[in-house]
């Protein structure tokens, strides 16, 4: 996917990467959303969550090629970046086309649900194997202060 650089950006920098949705969000717009480590989203943002779109235009065999391939690594991407957003029937309803809209109610409720699910996993795997633990990256925690 195009946005994979991106993501895997957001993923390995020591900053802390914070979201302000001041609209309305869709598409690969949310994948951004989820891999930041804070989401603040505006009253009557509107955000919509759907499987991967594109278009191509070749040889029937390259695009029936290009199509399989796209596919089977949307669908991983979709499945972690929406992990314990939306429950795994929702992720199998929206691989085959269901579109969720949320309000900032219904994401606040659900990333907070999220949020608190990782950080469980995260000390689970911590109880399990205390030395097999990647060390995580260190976040800068503190906004940058601007000299007037």
């Amino acid at each position: 996917a195009a946005i994979t650089p991106l993501l895997n950006a957001m993923e390995n920098t020591n900053a802390s990467v914070f979201v302000h949705v001041i609209s309305d969000v869709a598409s690969a717009g949310t994948l951004i959303m989820m891999a930041a480590d804070n989401v603040y989203v505006n009253p009557y943002s509107q955000l919509v969550f759907h499987q991967s779109s594109f278009g191509l235009y070749s040889v029937s065999s390259t695009v029936e090629a290009a199509v399989t391939h796209t596919l089977k690594s949307t669908r991983e991407l979709i499945r972690n970046s929406y992990k314990y957003f939306f429950t795994s029937e929702e992720l199998d309803r929206m691989l085959n086309g269901v579109e969720y809209f949320l309000n900032k109610e219904e994401f606040d409720e659900r990333y907070a649900r999220r949020n608190e699910a990782i950080t469980a996993e995260i000390e689970a795997a911590k109880v399990a194997a205390p030395l097999e633990i990647k060390k995580p990256r260190t976040k800068k925690t503190n906004p940058v202060q601007l000299s007037e």
